[in-house]
């Protein structure tokens, strides 16, 4: 199974970037509609957007793996199959921050299930340019 991983560095203060991972509100605005409510091992959630190719249903099942705030959160994610298909396995993504000059470095991590098939750090990097209100330096 390949890996997709992304870094990149926002000029905010790891306390700023670690709100924009488990705020729901902020969440919410910068990836996809959630029911997150906490930063909380067993904490069960789920996002929903709209139905296409590779999560029929539209909604992604997730729960909360590890946290070490405000340094790492992970959570697995569940494509939700729809009635009569086969539930595809979870995936894990997880985030890392770590402080730098002048800001925060944030690194974001899955598998994939394909060469050609999105993962979740994908959806979350293409919303990522607004975390806590800045676009990534590179």
């Amino acid at each position: 199974m390949k890996s997709f991983r992304r870094v990149a560095t926002y000029k905010h203060g790891i306390e700023d970037v670690w709100t924009a991972l488990t705020d729901p509100y902020a969440l919410a605005e910068w990836l996809m509609p959630t029911t997150f409510s906490e930063p909380k091992v067993g904490s069960k959630f789920r996002f929903q957007y709209d139905p296409e190719r590779l999560c029929p249903s539209g909604i992604v099942d997730c729960e909360v793996i590890e946290v070490e705030p405000p340094r790492r959160l992970a959570w697995s994610w569940q494509n939700r199959a729809v009635e009569g298909a086969t539930q595809p396995p979870p995936m894990r993504v997880e985030w890392t921050l770590t402080p730098v000059e002048g800001g925060t470095r944030v690194g974001s991590s899955n598998p994939t299930r394909t060469s050609r098939g999105r993962s979740p750090s994908r959806w979350a990097w293409a919303g990522a340019s607004t975390c806590a209100g800045s676009s990534p330096r590179r």
